[in-house]
């Protein structure tokens, strides 16, 4: 109602919606009479041509809004066909920085992990599979309009999901406080990120019922994704995205492999900083302890 939408693509996975989080969704939207259709063949990393299916749909059906219920790839997803829908062209026009011309459509982003951030940066990762790359596109103008942050929404996430999301906002954080453009706010928002994430993911993935420590997840993404915004990323993504290019190994599985090598070979480059992460972990304040505690 706030967007003036006439019809909604409510962007989904069919994961997500088997196990009913979409259900509360679509009743909110029937109660508010807001016409809405589901797209639910949103697939992990998706590509190029994945979007391109999305945004006709959106097309074809007269949506002029979208809510996107997921994880990263359901959420960026709906942010690229938002784009098209006003842009027009393919995501391929717009690879890189500040080359979305026009704000994209309107997009309520509600994520069922804590992970990604896709919900609160204007970045978006889309696969190419014909150059074995992921594509990355920063703009301000390819953005989600609202983002929900609801920690009964990741209640459901398996285990292993939990992890590796989870990891990804770790390193969003770790990243953040360690880069050369980092400052006093960004440095305070990304250690808070680290303390949340350090005591909270060991705990949400073995109970995933703990909703305090899901509710310390999603307040983690939130604040590594507004310090990672604001000081770009470093080695461990540099090297996550052409390995799941080529290998099609998950974004968050990739990032929490290469995690502790990278803080490792960075250790002596910024000990200072390495310690102050350990002390956050609730480690030692020690670099070493920080990879250790990390590793484990």
């Amino acid at each position: 109602r706030q967007v003036g939408a006439a019809k909604v693509l409510l962007v989904t996975d069919p994961g997500v919606r088997k196990v009913g989080l979409t259900a509360p969704i679509e009743e909110r939207l029937r109660d508010a009479k807001v016409p809405y259709e589901v797209y639910d063949e949103v697939v992990p990393d998706p590509g190029v041509a994945e979007v391109q299916r999305c945004y006709e749909r959106a097309k074809e059906c007269g949506a002029d809004a979208f809510v996107a219920v997921g994880g990263g790839s359901s959420i960026d997803t709906a942010k690229m066909a938002a784009v098209l829908l006003t842009n027009g062209g393919t995501v391929l026009d717009y690879i890189g920085m500040d080359k979305v011309p026009k704000m994209a459509a309107p997009v309520v982003a509600i994520p069922t992990t804590a992970g990604t951030g896709a919900e609160i940066t204007i970045n978006s990762v889309i696969a190419d599979p014909d150059q074995n790359k992921k594509l990355v596109i920063i703009s301000p103008n390819a953005t989600a309009l609202f983002a929900l942050e609801d920690p009964d929404m990741t209640a459901s996430l398996p285990p292993f999901i939990t992890a590796i999301t989870g990891m990804d906002t770790l390193v969003h954080a770790i990243e953040s406080f360690c880069s050369k453009n980092a400052y006093r706010a960004t440095e305070v928002l990304a250690l808070e990120a680290i303390r949340d994430a350090g005591r909270a993911l060991p705990r949400a993935v073995k109970d995933g019922s703990d909703m305090e420590a899901r509710e310390a997840m999603m307040r983690a993404v939130v604040t590594a994704s507004l310090a990672f915004s604001n000081t770009r990323l470093g080695n461990v993504h540099a090297m996550a995205l052409p390995l799941g290019g080529w290998c099609h190994v998950a974004h968050g599985t990739a990032v929490a492999v290469l995690l502790p090598h990278v803080m490792d070979f960075n250790r002596t480059a910024a000990p200072e900083r390495m310690a102050v992460i350990g002390e956050a972990l609730g480690a030692a304040k020690d670099g070493k302890a920080a990879v250790d505690r990390i590793a484990r």
